[in-house]
């Protein structure tokens, strides 16, 4: 479901989605929401916004590049998921060097919007 120069940006963001996004209220307790992930869009530029050659697929990243990926969410996991997608989802993220990134992610699931800064 991804290309191979976004495998990295690819694996953070379902590391944190399917393993560690916990959803609490004020006096609910946690818990762990588990979504099998579909890409829609990559999008990815240098740091003066032109889009790479091949969408940035191979592209060594540098420090200003940026990545934007949109997704939809199907609750449970790549062998047995849900039909219909549950929460979409927009990840945008800012190389600051070559091997550090900064991440904005926004995540709409049952009424809520989860927003997130890594």
């Amino acid at each position: 479901m991804y290309r191979t120069g976004y495998h990295l940006l690819h694996l953070v963001w379902l590391a944190r989605l399917t393993t560690g996004l916990t959803a609490v209220g004020a006096d609910a307790a946690g818990a762990t929401l588990r979504f099998y992930n579909v890409q829609e869009t990559v999008t990815a530029t240098d740091a003066a916004g032109t889009p790479l050659p091949n969408g940035g697929n191979g592209a060594a990243p540098q420090a200003g590049y940026h990545l934007a990926y949109t997704g939809l969410d199907y609750v449970g996991n790549h062998a047995r998921h849900a039909s219909k997608p549950t929460a979409p989802h927009h990840l945008s993220c800012v190389f600051v060097t070559a091997t550090s990134l900064t991440c904005d992610a926004q995540v709409a699931v049952g009424g809520l919007l989860l927003l997130a800064t890594t």
